[in-house]
């Protein structure tokens, strides 16, 4: 009996945390077809977001997502073996990144020595915070939350709303003092400075720019110059994927692959 498994993964293509990972794919240069290929196989199902409803569901065409579950979602079937999942993009990220190792060739997206792979777990730890107070802020503010928010627009409170934007703008302000020397001094494509190109750090912080100028209409680094040098000089990188592409992914499914531009 064979012993190897096997993987798959839920991606609402568009949404904030599972783009996370099609900026991976992408960087790694880890096709659709290649996954499946792979050692062990990975299969993508996509899951569609309901323009009407806002109701996230999986083509009658794929396995359903699992009970219980948030996007994106990792399952690892062993034989014999009671089903493993992966529930946090950033967790699931370092789990591909076991597979996809420098061993077999891959660029390491946590980072090419010591001090990148540091300052790239410190960029995505003060970002987790920074996208909590922003989401806190938007739940208070904004009406286009109220179908997901579970607060009601009654329940809003202003003070948390400025409390939270505030505190969302001091950690940027915090990152920025991080990040000033490599971003304008010495002009790395990555936030985490020199060695790779590209990190998690930088899938994490485009991630929350796009996803809240394309759904929001706002600038999620508002006021803050050094971050916005940074996101329009990689907005042209080869992983940054568009909203037209990750919208056909979610219509289409991965099965006829991906832009690799």
């Amino acid at each position: 009996m064979s012993t190897t498994p096997k993987i798959t993964i839920w991606l609402w293509p568009s949404g904030l945390f599972p783009r996370r990972i099609l900026y991976y794919l992408r960087a790694k240069s880890l096709t659709p077809s290649l996954l499946l290929s792979s050692s062990p196989p990975i299969h993508l199902i996509p899951v569609l977001s309901n323009p009407s409803t806002g109701n996230l569901a999986v083509s009658p065409a794929h396995e359903p997502r699992p009970l219980n579950t948030t996007l994106p979602c990792l399952r690892v079937q062993t034989p014999a073996k009671p089903d493993f999942f992966i529930y946090e993009s950033n967790a699931i990220l370092e789990y591909l990144e076991e597979i996809f190792s420098t061993e077999k060739g891959y660029v390491d997206v946590r980072g090419s020595n010591p001090e990148q792979r540091a300052r790239s777990r410190d960029i995505v730890s003060l970002l987790a915070d920074a996208t909590l107070a922003y989401g806190l802020y938007l739940m208070n503010s904004d009406p286009s939350t109220l179908s997901w928010s579970g607060i009601a627009q009654s329940d809003w409170s202003a003070q948390t709303a400025a409390h939270a934007r505030k505190r969302h703008s001091f950690l940027l302000s915090r990152l920025e003092e991080w990040v000033e020397e490599d971003v304008v001094g010495k002009r790395c494509l990555s936030l985490a400075g020199e060695g790779t190109n590209v990190t998690i750090a930088d899938f994490v912080l485009m991630a929350c720019v796009v996803y809240n100028e394309e759904n929001y209409g706002k600038d999620w680094v508002e006021d803050h110059g050094i971050l916005r040098i940074w996101v329009e000089r990689v907005k042209g990188e080869g992983w940054c994927v568009g909203k037209e592409e990750l919208r056909r992914l979610e219509m289409e499914g991965f099965e006829g692959g991906y832009k690799m531009s």
